[in-house]
């Protein structure tokens, strides 16, 4: 049996034990095959392989590579004519499938699966488009995983379980804390869960990250939430919270990671500013 996992640093197991003797090149093809549903057509990766190579050449070169990998994995590789693929179990699949669970302790589970980024510490020389490729997917993963700890804990907080809901928002806001939809998520845990200085701390603490990254304050409804903390009087809520919706960080817009919402206006004012234009 074949085994990859490329949430964190690549493994591939075969038969439960590490196959380590693969030429770089030859795992690239491999995490790329398990990255993706479907069978890929030989066309397509020669095309993304080898983009600058010549097409007898590039053919050559994965004829070889096909027969190695045949050789080393048997039928866990696949080969239908001009069609590639693996019959292997692979981590991305599971935590993808995993997160349209309704359930805490199936998506629990499944977040469990992400152990770093998406093919954390691998690299490919050439060509420059396999890096580029897992950009998008550790970028795309990263977003999963917030999605998928937000749910979690709107899921917890629905059913009053505070302080792992809180836990599963911090987690998230590890990420990114300026998301300001999550900070009120948490200010509204602390809250619920009977520590109203901590919920004080955290909009004291979001209110001068603004100022210092984007040099704004936090918008209404955070101001709203921390009156009513203020006050006390924020009460529970009658029916579950709406779903959070992630958006593009402005400060990940030269290098987008995560999710923001709120400030279309201070993201495009820093996307015109003279240093980030001088610095790109």
């Amino acid at each position: 049996m074949l085994s990859l996992s490329l949430l964190g640093s690549p493994q591939i197991l075969l038969d439960g034990q590490p196959l380590d003797s693969l030429r770089r090149k030859n795992r690239a093809l491999l995490f790329y095959l398990a990255a993706h549903r479907e069978p890929l057509t030989r066309a397509h990766l020669l095309t993304f392989l080898w983009p600058d190579t010549e097409r007898s050449a590039a053919q050559r070169t994965l004829r070889t590579m096909v027969y190695d990998l045949r050789k080393q994995l048997g039928e866990a590789f696949v080969t239908d004519g001009e069609l590639l693929g693996l019959n292997a179990e692979s981590d991305v699949r599971k935590f993808e499938a995993g997160l349209a669970s309704s359930d805490p302790s199936s998506l629990t589970a499944t977040l469990e699966l992400y152990r770093g980024d998406f093919l954390s510490g691998f690299t490919l020389a050439e060509p420059p488009e396999f890096d580029d490729w897992v950009m998008a997917e550790r970028e795309r993963f990263r977003s999963l995983y917030i999605r998928g700890l937000t749910t979690l804990a709107q899921r917890h907080e629905s059913a009053r379980n505070y302080s792992v809901a809180l836990e599963a928002v911090s987690r998230a806001l590890a990420f990114d804390p300026l998301q300001e939809e999550l900070q009120r998520l948490a200010l509204r845990l602390h809250y619920f869960s009977g520590d109203r200085p901590a919920a004080i701390r955290r909009y004291e603490s979001l209110r001068k990250l603004l100022d210092e990254e984007l040099g704004v304050p936090p918008s209404p409804e955070t101001r709203a939430l921390y009156d009513a903390v203020i006050t006390d009087t924020l009460a529970l809520p009658a029916r579950p919270s709406a779903p959070i919706q992630i958006t593009a960080s402005p400060k990940a817009a030269a290098t987008p990671l995560l999710p923001f919402t709120e400030r279309a206006a201070e993201l495009q004012t820093l996307s015109h500013s003279p240093h980030r234009a001088s610095s790109s």
